[in-house]
């Protein structure tokens, strides 16, 4: 074969597989788009000990994270506030998008509440009755700030996120009683930083502690920045 016959195949073969790649990419961006969200309102996305959390549940966590990183993305591009979710922080080996660390946060956030309420039961720690009825008044507060469409999409009820506040005020008691009987020695930060869901003390030393099961699968699924805002673009 000639040599310039040889550099036209290979010219027609990179072709080609350049033309296969795109296709692939292609087909798969549109599996992506067409996740159905609400068909999987009823499955666990993770679990914590004996506690099972479905994506309805979760939608309160993803909510009140995408609200509010959205006002950041505002501030930081009113035109197109999309783009923010896709910074990237270099951190080394942390280094992540910005819509990752808001799924890590959403996720690390209903974990510690779960597990704080948890020990709070355990120790025999109770709401007063005017820190049940704060919490349902949030409750309601929430679902009213919430468009018709986000509260379709997450599937919210007045019962279900009532649950949640009441869990998340007596997570809260506790933990700011919690924080006052543990050693910090060696860790940098403030205290309610450190026991938080994302804090180091929390991560390192109590989450550990509990079993914790993904569902990777449908987590993979939910793209922060995309689910309660942004939704239709």
């Amino acid at each position: 074969m000639k040599k310039t016959d040889k550099k036209v195949l290979f010219g027609f073969l990179l072709l080609f597989g350049l033309i296969l790649v795109l296709a692939v990419l292609s087909v798969w961006g549109r599996h992506r788009d067409t996740f159905d969200y609400e068909a999987h309102l009823d499955e666990t996305v993770f679990s914590v000990d004996e506690t099972d959390v479905t994506l309805r549940e979760f939608g309160y966590y993803i909510y009140e994270v995408e609200a509010y990183v959205d006002q950041q993305a505002k501030a930081y591009d009113s035109g197109s506030p999309q783009s923010y979710w896709n910074v990237h922080f270099s951190a080394g080996k942390k280094s992540r998008f910005l819509k990752d660390m808001a799924k890590d946060t959403a996720v690390n956030t209903c974990l510690a509440e779960i597990i704080y309420a948890d020990m709070a039961k355990q120790d025999g720690y109770e709401l007063t009755a005017e820190e049940k009825d704060t919490a349902t008044e949030q409750a309601a507060t929430l679902l009213s700030d919430m468009t018709k469409a986000q509260i379709e999409k997450t599937g919210l009820t007045q019962e279900l996120v009532q649950k949640i506040e009441l869990r998340k005020a007596l997570a809260a008691g506790y933990a700011q009683d919690y924080v006052q009987k543990v050693d910090l020695q060696g860790y940098e930060g403030a205290p309610s930083e450190l026991i938080s869901g994302n804090g180091a003390y929390f991560q390192k030393e109590i989450l550990p502690k509990h079993h914790v099961v993904f569902a990777k699968k449908l987590l993979n699924e939910l793209y922060f920045g995309k689910i309660t805002v942004n939704s239709g673009k």
